[in-house]
Order: structure tokens, then C-alpha cells, then sequence
């Protein structure tokens, strides 16, 4: 992780610890529900516990859906999808991975003015990462669980539209199984951790 993310994830961190208790929590009325979409990035680093580890960087694209049940005027309960895209080139051969997570979540919304707001998440998910080669010749299929904190800022355009931008941290662990032409090479444990900036659009029904 980069110094500049690990400040942008301690600058959202003050910023609800300290400034959210005195802010006026925005009036949902319960069983409001909210309904977003959004695209981002994932800048990552993959961990493979091979013989002496591999370690590498990886930027995703995504796209991710949410559906939030609020219980009172704060808190709220729903579930999350989250699809994960990357595509690279090497020579005449592409290599392409997605990954498709979901999985429950807890959010937390306050209000800082008639405009703005900002809300806290925590995401737990089930995942599955298939990567492979245009050539056919190998692939690799990961399973794995995580969890996903954050939260980021909203600008209500109306009563029930609001844009929003985030940033949230995640982090994932699980088996990795290569295969070669079909036939399975072998497995190693799996781990990630990144960060994840993005922006989207919340439809809110009463």
C-alpha cells in the first residue's frame, strides 16, 4: 500500500471518528431504501505463499450494486455485488481476469449540511477470481473470503437521488488452483489487500 493511500484512509478515518458524533444525522425515515450503483479501482497487492512468496501489483477496474434496508434514521443492513475486471497484454498473448464477490453489509449515514453527507460501511463477501490466457494454454481459479471497510462522502441532488464518491479498504484470503489445458498444476494460498476508490448514484425509496 502507498504512503498517499494509507493518508487518505487516516484523513477518512479522523474525519468520521472526530467530526461525525457532532454532526446532525440525516432524518431517513425507517424503511427507506437505498439502491446503488457505481464503478471504481482497486489498486491491490497479491500475495501467492509459494516457495519464497510472490508479490504483485495489480490495478482492477470494477463495477458494484447495492441494496440498503434502513432500520431507523442511521443504520442500515443490505447486501453488495461487486464485478472485477482486468485485462493485460503480453506479446500476442491477453491475459484476463474477473471476479465477481457478494456478500451482507452494515452502513451508517449522518449528515454534515443540507447537501452533504457521509457514510460508514463495513462488507463481508464471499469471492471467486477466474484469470486466463487467450492462448488456452493456462489458467488459474481462486476462491476466497474478505472483508471491506469505508465509507466516502454523498451530494444529495434531491430528497432521493445523491451522488457519491468513496473509499473503502479491503482485504481477501483464500486457495488459488493453476490449470494447464484442463488439467490442474497445483494449489497455493492466496492473499490480498487493497484499497478502492470509485463513484456512483443512490436512489432512495420511502
Amino acid at each position: 500500500m502507498t504512503r498517499h493511500t494509507i493518508r487518505l484512509l487516516l484523513l477518512f478515518l479522523f474525519f468520521f471518528l472526530f467530526l461525525a458524533p457532532i454532526a446532525e444525522a440525516k432524518k431517513f425515515k425507517k424503511g427507506v431504501i437505498e439502491l446503488s450503483g457505481g464503478s471504481g479501482f482497486l489498486s491491490s497487492i497479491v500475495d501467492l505463499n509459494r516457495s519464497g512468496g510472490t508479490k504483485t501489483e495489480r490495478d482492477t477496474s470494477l463495477l458494484d450494486l447495492e441494496g440498503v434496508y434502513y432500520i431507523d434514521s442511521e443504520m442500515g443492513f443490505g447486501f453488495s455485488m461487486i464485478r472485477l475486471r482486468e485485462s493485460t497484454i503480453a506479446g500476442d498473448v491477453e491475459d484476463k481476469m474477473t471476479e465477481d464477490t457478494f456478500g451482507p453489509l452494515m452502513k451508517y449515514n449522518v449528515q454534515i449540511s443540507k447537501k452533504f453527507g457521509i457514510k460508514a460501511l463495513i462488507h463481508l463477501f464471499q469471492s471467486e477470481k477466474d484469470s486466463s490466457f487467450s492462448n488456452g494454454a493456462t489458467s488459474t481459479l481462486v476462491d476466497v473470503t474478505g472483508w471491506q471497510i469505508g465509507g466516502g462522502l454523498s451530494y444529495y441532488l434531491s430528497d432521493s437521488v445523491s451522488i457519491n464518491f468513496t473509499l473503502n479498504y479491503r482485504e481477501v484470503s483464500g486457495d488459488s488452483t493453476g490449470y494447464t489445458s484442463g488439467v490442474e498444476t497445483g494449489s497455493d494460498n492466496y492473499s490480498e489487500n487493497g484499497v478502492i476508490t470509485g463513484a456512483g448514484v443512490s436512489l432512495y425509496f420511502n
